[in-house]
């Protein structure tokens, strides 16, 4: 929550956003994580991708890859 955002809302926006605040919080750790996770996997497979552009690690390197882009957009 930003609380540059929070300072300026009317009283009616503030209680929205208090009340509303705890059932969102999970979804943006699950995206959070889920991001990390991809992240990772390019970077432990990305050498191995690099050696071997045919094989596995880099299809499970390049889908990971086009997750993290499509989806999130980073």
């Amino acid at each position: 929550m930003n609380l540059h955002n929070f300072k300026y809302q009317s009283p009616m926006g503030k209680a929205i956003l208090i009340l509303t605040y705890p059932i969102i919080f999970p979804h943006h750790v699950g995206e959070w994580m889920r991001a990390r996770k991809l992240k990772r996997i390019i970077r432990k497979g990305l050498p191995e991708a690099c050696k071997n552009p045919q094989g596995v690690t880099a299809e499970i390197v390049d889908e990971a890859s086009w997750e993290l882009r499509s989806i999130y957009g980073k």
